[in-house]
Order: structure tokens, then C-alpha cells, then sequence
């Protein structure tokens, strides 16, 4: 399989030294492109010969980490089958490439997106010693660590004995069907995207993949393997945070192209319908039964249309009943103990984009 790993980043620092060098012992023999705005990061070739360095300056109005997966998407110099994205800060186990090369021999077309679980750690909630035990120490001491560490959180639903299962994603507080801190997607399909819908955002991108692998009856499939170490570390070099702004442009050109707000589709997919069919989603995958389960995308596309708050699953579930009346299609008026509930979700990462 022609693959090749981009590593995105927005610092220079050990960490990403040693993401880099988990790569290269793994069994995956590519090669390796770091993109960043940054020039220093350069420094990071003098590792292998394997690893190339992609500099894509600032874009004018966004922060410079918005478009650095895309633009060295765009300047690649060949074409490969898969792109596989790794975070800066995540450290690879010794086998994880031979599994994501039979995931897509037998996904084939009926997936865009294969990765694989990560184990995500925030380093703000440990001490500082810890960040040089994980410069130091090997993966497996260091997994042994996370696995001890009450704030660690695991992101995996895979059923030991089979091949796929189904992420949770950490960023959505347990909802599935989207990526990790390794995941591989088809090259042409990001190309695509990118063509079509503007390479400005990685945030864009991504979920109008998502969307477009809806319609196209396409999985994000999670494969039953050792962890990635996802440390989110410290760095020498990094931006103003301004993460939020993507996040709003996001929902902007989103809503602009499909005429819905953004968190209906993560209630519908992520929340909702990947959640309500998990077993037999990935019963089916694992057996090669992927016909059998188109219907769960023609349910999860009439529950987009029909755009109706009143039919999520309450508002422990629906991401979006915060935000009714902006975004337009009030189906009801909210009781006044919803109201209330609202204003607490508002501190929860459910409603998390109404302060941008």
C-alpha cells in the first residue's frame, strides 16, 4: 500500500522528536512530511532520511495551524492511496501499519477513514516530571504509566477478537464515528475536498468528509490494535490559541453550504445513530457484511432532513437544542426547565462554540 504519514505541527520540541522516531521504528518503512508555519521545524530532517519537511507560511486573517494539513496535502509531489495523520504529540506503537493495510484491503471503498485507538493524556492535569518520563522512557513503560493515571482516557470501543470496532471520540464526551490522534484517509478523497469545498480549514475539511461519506454509505472504522500514546505536551513553539476562531468559521461555512447548523449532524451521526446500531455496525464490518447495514445511512439522512430537534434523544444527547433559535428551524418552545438545563450545558464542552 502506498501510504505516506504527515505530521502537522505547530511547534518544535522532544516530543515531536519522539513521535517522529516512533514512526520510524514502527513497521511502517514510508516516508514522512512535517508541515508547519514555522521554519525551525526544519530541524526536524536531520532525524532520517525518511523525513521531509513541508513549509506552508501564515494564512493571511486565520491562524497559521488552520490549513498546514491541507496545503501539504496539496503540494505532495505524487500521488499515494492513503494519507495517514498523526498528531505532533503522539507516540506510535512497534506495530500498527500491517492492520491498517488489511483494514483497507477489506474496507475498500466502503470506508474513509481507518485509525487506529489512542490513549489521549493532558499534560496540564500531571506533574511536570512527567513530561520527562515520556521524552525518556519506551512506549510500553510509558503506556503502563497512562493505563495507571486516573485522568487518562481511553479512546476505544473494539471488541478484543475482531479486527474493527467503533472510536470514541474524546472531543465529543463519548460519541463515535469520526477520527483519532492516527488515522489514515484515502488521498483522493481529501484532495477532493479540498478542491471542493477550500483547503483553509482543517476543521472544514474534515467534517465535510464526513458529511460527503454519508451520502456516499462510507465508515469510519476504528482497528483492534495497541494504542497510540496521545500526550498532549508541552512546546517551545506555538501560536496564539485561537482555535475558537476556526471553530466558528467552521460552523459559519458549514451551515452557508448545507442550510443547518453543524451540531445537528453530530447529534444525528456521532450522538445518535452510530450509537443506537454499534453492535451490529461492527458485527457486520468484521463479518463483511457491509450491504446489510446501508439502511443505518438512509436512517441517519432522513433524520438530517427532517432537522427537528423533537426527535434527538433529549438533551443529554442533542448538541444543538442550545442554539434554536440561531440557527433557525424552532420546531417548539423550550420548557423552562430545559432553558435551565441549557444554561448549565453552556459550561460542558456540549455547548462549548456558543462563547466563540
Amino acid at each position: 500500500m502506498n501510504s505516506i504519514v504527515l505530521i502537522p505541527t505547530t511547534f518544535v520540541s522532544p516530543i515531536l522528536d519522539k513521535c517522529i522516531n516512533s514512526v520510524l521504528s514502527s513497521d511502517y518503512s514510508g516516508d514522512i512530511v512535517v508541515a508547519s508555519c514555522y521554519k525551525e521545524a526544519e530541524s526536524v530532517i536531520s532525524i532520517s532520511d525518511r523525513v521531509r519537511f513541508s513549509y506552508h507560511p501564515y494564512n493571511v486573517g486565520l491562524d497559521p495551524s488552520h490549513a498546514i494539513i491541507e496545503n501539504a496535502i496539496m503540494a505532495l509531489d505524487k500521488e499515494y492511496d492513503y494519507i495517514v495523520l498523526l498528531h505532533n504529540d503522539a507516540i506510535l506503537p512497534k506495530t500498527w501499519y500491517s492492520k491498517m493495510c488489511e483494514a483497507w484491503s477489506r474496507m475498500g471503498d466502503k470506508a474513509w477513514c481507518v485509525t487506529i485507538p489512542s490513549i489521549t493524556h493532558n499534560k496540564e492535569h500531571i506533574k511536570s516530571y512527567y513530561t520527562d518520563y515520556v521524552y525518556n522512557n519506551s512506549y510500553e513503560d510509558i503506556i503502563k504509566t497512562f493505563k495507571s493515571i486516573e485522568v487518562t482516557v481511553p479512546v476505544c470501543a473494539n471488541t478484543p477478537e475482531q479486527l474493527f470496532g467503533l472510536g470514541i471520540d474524546v472531543w465529543m464526551s463519548g460519541n463515535t464515528g469520526r477520527l483519532s490522534a492516527c488515522s489514515s484517509i484515502p488521498y483522493k478523497l481529501y484532495k477532493d475536498c479540498i478542491v471542493k469545498y477550500g483547503g483553509e480549514n482543517f476543521i472544514v475539511s474534515e467534517l465535510f468528509i464526513l458529511r460527503d461519506a454519508i451520502r456516499d454509505k462510507r465508515w469510519a472504522v476504528w482497528i483492534n490494535t495497541d494504542p497510540v500514546m496521545h500526550f498532549q505536551g508541552g512546546s517551545s513553539l506555538a501560536p496564539v490559541n485561537t482555535i475558537g476562531n476556526a471553530h466558528a468559521y467552521c460552523y459559519k461555512k458549514f451551515y452557508d453550504y448545507y442550510g443547518y447548523d453543524l451540531e445537528h449532524l453530530f447529534t444525528i451521526w456521532c450522538g445518535m445513530v452510530t450509537i443506537k446500531h454499534r453492535v451490529e455496525i461492527t458485527q457486520a464490518i468484521n463479518e463483511g457484511r457491509l450491504g446489510d447495514i446501508d439502511y443505518i445511512f438512509d436512517e441517519a439522512e432522513e433524520l438530517l432532513a427532517n432537522r427537528d430537534c423533537s426527535k434527538c434523544w433529549g438533551l443529554g444527547v442533542c448538541r444543538c437544542k442550545g442554539n434554536i433559535n440561531r440557527i433557525g428551524w424552532d420546531q417548539r418552545t423550550l420548557t423552562t426547565a430545559e432553558l435551565n438545563y441549557i444554561e448549565k450545558l453552556k459550561s460542558t464542552i456540549w455547548c462549548n462554540h456558543n462563547k466563540e
